[in-house]
């Protein structure tokens, strides 16, 4: 299938859809304190999106046979939860390492953001991994450009686990976003053997119009992940901490825009 190549309105228009994410990511987030648990930073989400006028892209997405659909508009992961975390009602304690991941659709368009917080006095290693995983993501919004290849953006994420000392986990990718949530093209850190993308088929050139979210996802300990009984949160196999982040950005004649940035915060 091919990349969609977006008119300037229609990337104001995503551009719309992203910054009303954007303010709901920040509030969610700022509510992420001891002893809140994902199932009140869902239900708080889920209010703001109907606030804003916005419909949630998560709730009742079909996962594999046998599956119940995902039941929240937001993904809340604590600590050793990597992706996909169903909100439950575990306790947030003081060090723990929360990702929020949100999608909305407004005005028929689609966005889709994921941030980290250390929520209270986190343990260095901790803190490691989520400045890691937030620098890998705000490097690629400053790479990402006309006739700039993937698979050099890829490259420097993975150099920045790498610098870290964490692992890149593998499987979940950034991809294009519009009208619908997951469009082309597909962004891996890496190839489907584990190595580098120069020379795949996943590699590609941006071009002005392509509008993407970049999704490094890290582990502090073994990158290997398992799914839980509830057919959606994937956990580390060895129970380390895991962080994800993701930024949506259009690119354009100039370089890029950055979508859904708000002034002060990592959103």
């Amino acid at each position: 299938m091919a990349i969609p190549i977006r008119s300037p309105r229609e990337v104001d228009a995503i551009g719309v859809a992203a910054d009303a994410l954007g303010e709901i990511l920040a509030e969610v987030r700022a509510a992420c304190v001891p002893g809140a648990t994902g199932v009140e930073l869902d239900a708080l989400a889920a209010r703001l999106i109907e606030d804003a006028g916005a419909q949630p892209l998560f709730k009742g997405v079909v996962g594999r046979l046998g599956v119940p659909p995902f039941p929240g508009v937001s993904c809340i992961c604590i600590n050793e939860q990597v992706v996909h975390g169903v909100p439950s009602g575990r306790p947030i304690r003081e060090g723990d390492l929360v990702t929020i991941d949100i999608g909305l659709t407004l005005g028929g368009w689609c966005a889709d953001m994921a941030a980290s917080v250390m929520v209270g006095a986190c343990s260095v290693q901790t803190a490691r991994l989520a400045h890691a995983t937030a620098k890998a993501a705000e490097l690629a919004t400053r790479l990402i450009a006309p006739g700039v290849r993937w698979s050099g953006v890829a490259r420097a994420m993975r150099e920045v686990a790498s610098e870290a000392g964490l692992g890149v986990v593998p499987g979940y990718i950034g991809h294009g976003i519009g009208r619908s949530l997951h469009e082309p093209p597909r962004l891996p850190l890496l190839s489907v053997a584990g190595g580098d993308l120069e020379g795949t088929d996943e590699d590609l050139v941006f071009r002005p119009g392509m509008v993407v979210s970049v999704e490094p996802t890290f582990a502090l300990g073994d990158p290997r992940v398992r799914t839980l009984d509830d057919g959606w949160t994937v956990v580390t196999a060895d129970g380390a901490p895991a962080c994800h982040e993701e930024r949506m950005l259009s690119i354009t004649a100039e370089g890029r825009r950055v979508l859904g940035a708000r002034p002060g915060g990592r959103a």
